[in-house]
């Protein structure tokens, strides 16, 4: 096609050069008459006269007349073959591609249908009469030089030893008081605006449910009943609602319930997941965490508009993972902690202009005011260390103060009164600061130590692996683990796994320490076929530099008896192999809707038994295996060498300390490679002439004369032979044949 365009453009120009010369010559002789011609040339322009032409050769003599027309000439033919070129090209341009079908796409955050309320609920939200004080109007209080002299309690929930329970710290002075005991979960602390009732969420009866201890005896009442899952309570102005958050008919949904207990009101309906709720101080409007939008974002509704269609968005911000909102006293702000932050920063947004960008407010989880809204408290997680709750000024994280250290376990929910616990604290409540948790396992040694190594490998029982041994010192921390979560998920998590105790002289995978904890018998790789199975889904937390991930057993039973559900979205790490280019450098996305059904959060009973997760490698992004989302090691305070010391001797770790750095770990695989050298020096064999003479021994084929004797076989004398002993010969040949045929068959 190309061709047939070029060809035609040099017509055209052909054409047109005659026809400029045509014209050319018409207007110079308009424009430029011509001169005579001298009579004869001088002798000196003789040599330089045109002589006949050659054969083949056109000569053109440029004369000052045809310069416009040349001009006007050329830009006439490059505007020529411009529109031939695209004439051409649109007859042969290729029909318009059509985009393909997906077959399976994700929902749009639009895709979510509105499911309406029932009428009777939105008749009785429409019913809810919060009587508010308005706050004093004025400028934000300023925070002291020590947030510590503010004064108040903190309520927090601590778990330790297998079991969560709730805690008070008179902030600033005194020890932490122990408000519940016993072998459930209380957790989710939220106090009243009076500061004399705590609201919770407990596993005591078997399924998750409101409770309220009242401060002044003692006394708890259980609000809410049922399977259902319910949690995360907050409290109206006045004291006299709760708002929380609902699992039922497998989604997560926003609720009220009368703070003397009583039937649920359910405010939202929407397919998705709704959660972490807090009422504004105003009265009428209620915040929450919603996966509308594919993502978490702040959601807000007033209760004069019971409407799914009227509730609007706070933020949009696909990047960030708004968690646990909290009103200021005033109403006036909006603090929540982004969880997909690798410094747990806390942000603000301005209640009445949430389009405005968003300040920083500090650093951690659960932030909750102080009760005049100068300061904000935290919890603050250290990596490797205890968490802690922080309390700074507000926007100034650098002047913030230790409020309170943990000791050995994790914080789970904070909450801020202004109102002190009473001196006298009641009978029920004071008897349980004697109370003191049992440790949930313990170390039992098969012999006692002695000689070198002090300690020995014992066999996990009816464990599926390679080699089921671990440590004689952590063995019963694996079984205790085993037994715990085949309770609590309802199935033998822990029967089968990847990995226990690998081999001295194992190879690590490219990249990976050679120095493996799998060594040491401390550590263990569960199964990764339950996540492929889809029995296992990972949330990630990242800590400055490192990245962890949680790991969420589904459980056996979905009636709200065992597990919790999802409030964090999953990662996804079969996203890298998607084709598209985000999730292939990020090593994986969120899932962007929360997936349904009650989980069981293996990592935290792992920590229970001193079994810690272990971060990911900095490739992990894009090595699969540096993921290292399976392992969990119990590392007591030892050194690789010293755990390597417990179970080995000094002979058998010494021969294996002098190995390369894991930097040089590539290239011990280079030492198949020079297996390849001596390979070479058979094909070198053949060159000697050694090898050559047998086959020049060919020659001597030469007996093939005897062969010729068939011409013997002319004489009627040699034809009786063939009866003779050379035919009956020939059956004792293959009678041995089948004796060599199983010698060849026997390897």
């Amino acid at each position: 096609m190309l061709a047939s365009a070029f060809r035609l453009a040099g017509r055209l120009g052909r054409l047109a050069a005659k026809s400029g010369a045509y014209l050319g010559d018409t207007a110079g002789a308009l424009f430029f008459p011509a001169r005579p011609a001298p009579a004869a040339l001088p002798r000196r322009l003789r040599s330089a006269a045109p002589t006949a032409a050659e054969p083949g050769v056109i000569h053109v003599r440029l004369q000052r007349r045809h310069v416009p027309v040349i001009g006007l000439l050329l830009i006439v033919n490059v505007g020529l073959i411009a529109a031939a070129t695209l004439l051409i090209n649109r007859a042969a341009a290729p029909a318009p591609l059509t985009p393909p079908v997906t077959t399976a796409t994700l929902v749009a955050p639009t895709e979510f249908a509105v499911a309406a309320l029932d009428p009777a609920d939105v008749e009785n939200i429409a019913g809810i009469d919060i009587a508010v004080t308005p706050a004093p109007a004025g400028p934000t209080p300023t925070a002291p030089p020590n947030p510590l002299s503010l004064g108040g309690t903190l309520y927090y929930a601590f778990r330790h030893n297998g079991y969560t329970n709730l805690y008070a710290k008179p902030l600033g002075v005194g020890q932490p008081v122990r408000l519940t005991a016993g072998p459930w979960d209380d957790r989710d602390p939220a106090i009243s605006p009076d500061g004399l009732r705590l609201a919770f969420a407990s596993h005591r009866d078997g399924s998750w449910n409101l409770y309220a201890l009242d401060l002044t005896n003692g006394q708890t009442v259980q609000l809410t009943s049922g399977l259902d899952f319910k949690a995360n309570p907050a409290w109206s102005p006045d004291g006299q609602y709760l708002v929380f958050e609902l699992y039922r008919n497998a989604n997560l949904d926003i609720a009220l319930v009368s703070a003397a207990g009583g039937d649920l009101i359910p405010i939202t309906s929407n397919p998705a997941a709704d959660y972490e709720p807090a009422w504004s101080p105003q009265g009428r409007e209620i915040v929450w965490v919603s996966m509308r939008s594919g993502n978490p974002d702040l959601w807000r509704m007033s209760l004069d508009a019971p409407d799914e269609s009227a509730y609007t968005a706070l933020t949009n911000t696909p990047l960030v993972q708004e968690s646990d909102p909290a009103y200021s006293p005033n109403a006036a702000l909006l603090a929540y902690t982004d969880a997909a932050s690798p410094y747990g920063q806390v942000w603000t947004i301005q209640a009445a202009a949430p389009d405005q960008p968003p300040a920083p407010g500090g650093q951690g989880l659960y932030p909750t005011w102080s009760p005049e809204g100068s300061s904000l408290a935290s919890v603050s997680v250290q990596e490797g260390g205890p968490d802690l709750v922080l309390v700074a000024p507000l926007a100034q994280e650098g002047l913030a103060q230790i409020a309170h250290r943990s000791q050995g376990g994790r914080l789970r929910g904070l909450a801020w009164s202004g109102v002190a616990l009473p001196a006298q604290l009641p009978a029920a409540i004071a008897q349980l600061a004697q109370v003191s948790d049992a440790p949930n396992w313990s170390e039992a040694l098969s012999a006692p130590p002695a000689g070198d190594p002090p300690y020995t490998l014992v066999a996990l029982p009816d464990v599926t692996v390679a080699d089921a041994r671990l440590n004689d010192r952590v063995d019963e921390a694996f079984t205790g683990l085993r037994r715990t979560t085949a309770r609590l998920a309802g199935w033998d998590f822990l029967k089968t796994i990847d990995n226990a105790l690998i081999g001295v002289d194992a190879p690590q995978p490219p990249s990976i320490d050679y120095n493996s904890w799998l060594k040491t018998g401390r550590a263990f790789d569960v199964a990764e076929v339950v996540a492929t199975f889809g029995y296992l889904a990972l949330t990630r937390e990242d800590y400055v530099y490192n990245t962890y991930w949680r790991l969420w057993l589904l459980a056996a039973a979905q009636d709200g008896t065992q597990g919790e559900p999802l409030r964090r979205p999953p990662w996804d790490l079969t996203a890298r192999y998607s084709g598209r280019p985000q999730p292939y450098d990020q090593g994986g996305e969120f899932q962007s809707v929360l997936p349904a059904g009650y989980y069981v959060d293996f990592t935290a009973l792992a920590e229970d038994y001193g079994w810690q997760r272990v971060p990911a490698l900095g490739n992990w992004r894009v090595f699969y295996d540096a993921v290292m989302y399976r392992r969990f090691e119990h590392r007591d305070g030892l050194t690789w060498l010293a755990a390597m010391r417990e179970v080995y001797s000094a002979a058998a770790v010494a021969t294996r300390t002098p190995v390369p750095s894991p930097t040089n770990t590539p290239t011990v695989t280079q030492t198949p490679t020079r297996t390849i050298t001596p390979t070479r020096t058979p094909t070198k064999t053949p060159t000697p002439s050694a090898t050559w003479r047998p086959t020049r021994t060919l020659t001597p084929t030469v007996t093939r004369r005897p062969t010729i004797t068939l011409t013997p076989s002319r004489t009627p004398r040699p034809s009786a032979t063939p009866t003779g002993t050379w035919y009956t010969q020939t059956p004792t040949a293959t009678a041995t044949f089948p004796a060599t045929s199983t010698l060849i068959a026997e390897p």
